[in-house]
């Protein structure tokens, strides 16, 4: 199965309660989830980069 996951919240660089909370459902899925395909989406002209290893990066330069 595939999954695409929206994580234009995280290309932020802060850390209030939704980001925290979205890092940590991510982690914790990709940690116990070994079969599936697995891609992060998100966007923006400024934004962090997102470090996930072996985990597909769709990366945008888009305005949101």
């Amino acid at each position: 199965m595939r999954f695409l996951f929206d994580v234009r919240v995280l290309s932020r660089g802060s850390a209030s309660g939704i980001e925290e909370y979205t890092r940590n459902i991510l982690t914790n899925i990709l940690q116990i989830n070994k079969q599936h395909n697995i891609s992060l989406f998100y966007n923006g002209l400024r934004k962090q980069k997102l470090n996930y290893p072996g985990v597909q990066i769709i990366d945008h330069l888009i305005p949101n």
